[in-house]
């Protein structure tokens, strides 16, 4: 996907030092300023990234440093909310890594 340069684009970078959800959801709740009624759970999660509508007009930006080491690679809740991202999601989501 080419990245048009009049979009913001929000930069969420999983390290290999991201290897638990409690610490994914840390950097994605930062990242992408999720509102003060995301809890720390997987439907939360979900439905704020198919959501997104507080940081207007953009790109999504998912970089997964170390992906293949990194323990959360085994948990399937996230790469299934990943795979199934709804294409009518606020904004364009781009995955790197995987």
């Amino acid at each position: 996907m080419k990245i048009q340069s009049n979009k913001n684009i929000f930069h969420v970078k999983i390290g290999k030092d991201v290897s638990n959800k409690s610490a994914l959801f840390d950097v994605f709740s930062t990242a992408l300023q999720f509102p003060s009624y995301f809890q720390n759970n997987w439907d939360s999660f979900e439905e704020c990234l198919n959501d997104l509508s507080w940081l207007g007009d953009g790109i999504v930006l998912l970089s997964h440093e170390s992906w293949r080491d990194n323990a959360l690679s085994k948990d399937k809740t996230y790469s299934n909310i990943l795979s199934d991202l709804d294409e009518n999601a606020a904004m364009p989501i781009v995955i790197e890594g995987i």
